[in-house]
């Protein structure tokens, strides 16, 4: 059986993008990107989810120039983790790991017309 683990959000970076070192010295990056849902006919508001995104070393330290409210390509995994809070509760983390992060302009591009 062979499988695939990838995913590619085109989105807004909805939070503050947190790049910080971590103990052994690798730049990480965490933020949410909120990603809007096909309408549907029977909903007046458009819906959206809001996803976590983490990027490591390089392409963490290349976010210190995008922040909150730009449009970002994002190709990646999915990852699931666990951790124990300080009160001994088990949490569990489903975020997009990021292989690739590419800023996308949020201006529409200008109309090509053809004079014939």
């Amino acid at each position: 059986m062979s499988s695939l683990n990838k995913i590619i959000l085109l989105g807004e970076i909805s939070s503050d993008v947190d790049v910080k070192a971590t103990t052994n010295g690798h730049t990480v990056a965490n933020f949410l990107i909120k990603v809007m849902r096909p309408q549907r006919p029977d909903s007046v508001d458009n819906q959206f989810d809001l996803i976590r995104v983490v990027a490591w070393r390089e392409l963490a330290e290349g976010l210190h120039a995008t922040g909150k409210g730009s449009i970002v390509l994002i190709e990646g995994k999915i990852i699931t983790r666990s951790y124990e809070d300080q009160n001994g509760q088990r949490k569990y983390v489903t975020e997009v790991e990021a292989n690739e992060i590419k800023p996308v302009s949020q201006t529409a591009p200008a109309e090509v017309s053809a004079d014939i």
